[in-house]
């Protein structure tokens, strides 16, 4: 009896059984790792985030103060007595507008407040003016002052100026602004008691 060999069969039976083990192994490879579904773009995950941004330093609230209103009654900026030792025939204005354009005018612009004394005699007027102007207002002002003589005595600073007869003088103390102006005014000296006591009126005579 002729006997076959069994090896050929064999060798195909390791390899099929190799095989199968192979696709055992890889579909018990570990699957804990990590898993990513729809990332988010680069953009939005992997930037650095902005920095805040910092308060710029050109500007501050000191750098530019707003006027400051004047609250004071007229009969308070130059009192009854002076006006009357200055002449006895000045009376107080119950109301008074400005000229456009005149310091008076431009301390009610600035929530100053501008008075009037009108002589009833001659007719001739005397104005003062009390204002705390924006910082840039008061450096316009004091800028058009220095055109004037500049006269002693009064506040930090104060200036002389004549036009068309009419004297004015003008006075910077600390953040106000004093003026007075009338055809009685020849020179500083002149309107002396008058601006030191619109000058006391707030404090600084």
């Amino acid at each position: 009896m002729k006997r076959f060999s069994t090896r050929p069969v064999l060798a195909v039976a390791a390899m099929a059984i190799a095989a199968i083990s192979a696709i055992a192994l890889t579909g018990c490879q570990d699957q804990s790792g990590p898993e990513v579904v729809n990332p988010l773009p680069p953009s939005a995950t992997d930037l650095p985030a902005s920095p805040e941004p910092t308060p710029s330093s050109s500007t501050t609230g000191d750098d530019v103060r707003e006027a400051v209103a004047v609250n004071l009654d007229c009969s308070a900026v130059v009192d009854a007595q002076t006006m009357y030792d200055f002449n006895p025939n000045f009376g107080l204005l119950s109301s008074f507008s400005p000229d456009a354009g005149s310091l008076a005018a431009q301390a009610v612009a600035s929530k100053g407040v501008a008075c009037r004394w009108l002589n009833q005699t001659s007719g001739v007027t005397l104005d003062v003016s009390i204002a705390r102007p924006s910082s840039t207002d008061l450096e316009a002002a004091q800028a058009l002052a220095r055109s004037g003589t500049a006269a002693s005595g009064f506040g930090d600073a104060a200036y002389f100026s004549s036009s068309g007869g009419t004297g004015a003088l003008q006075v910077f103390a600390g953040d106000y602004w004093l003026t007075t102006t009338s055809v009685f005014y020849s020179q500083a000296a002149d309107a002396a008691s008058i601006m030191n006591a619109a000058l006391k009126s707030i404090g600084k005579g």
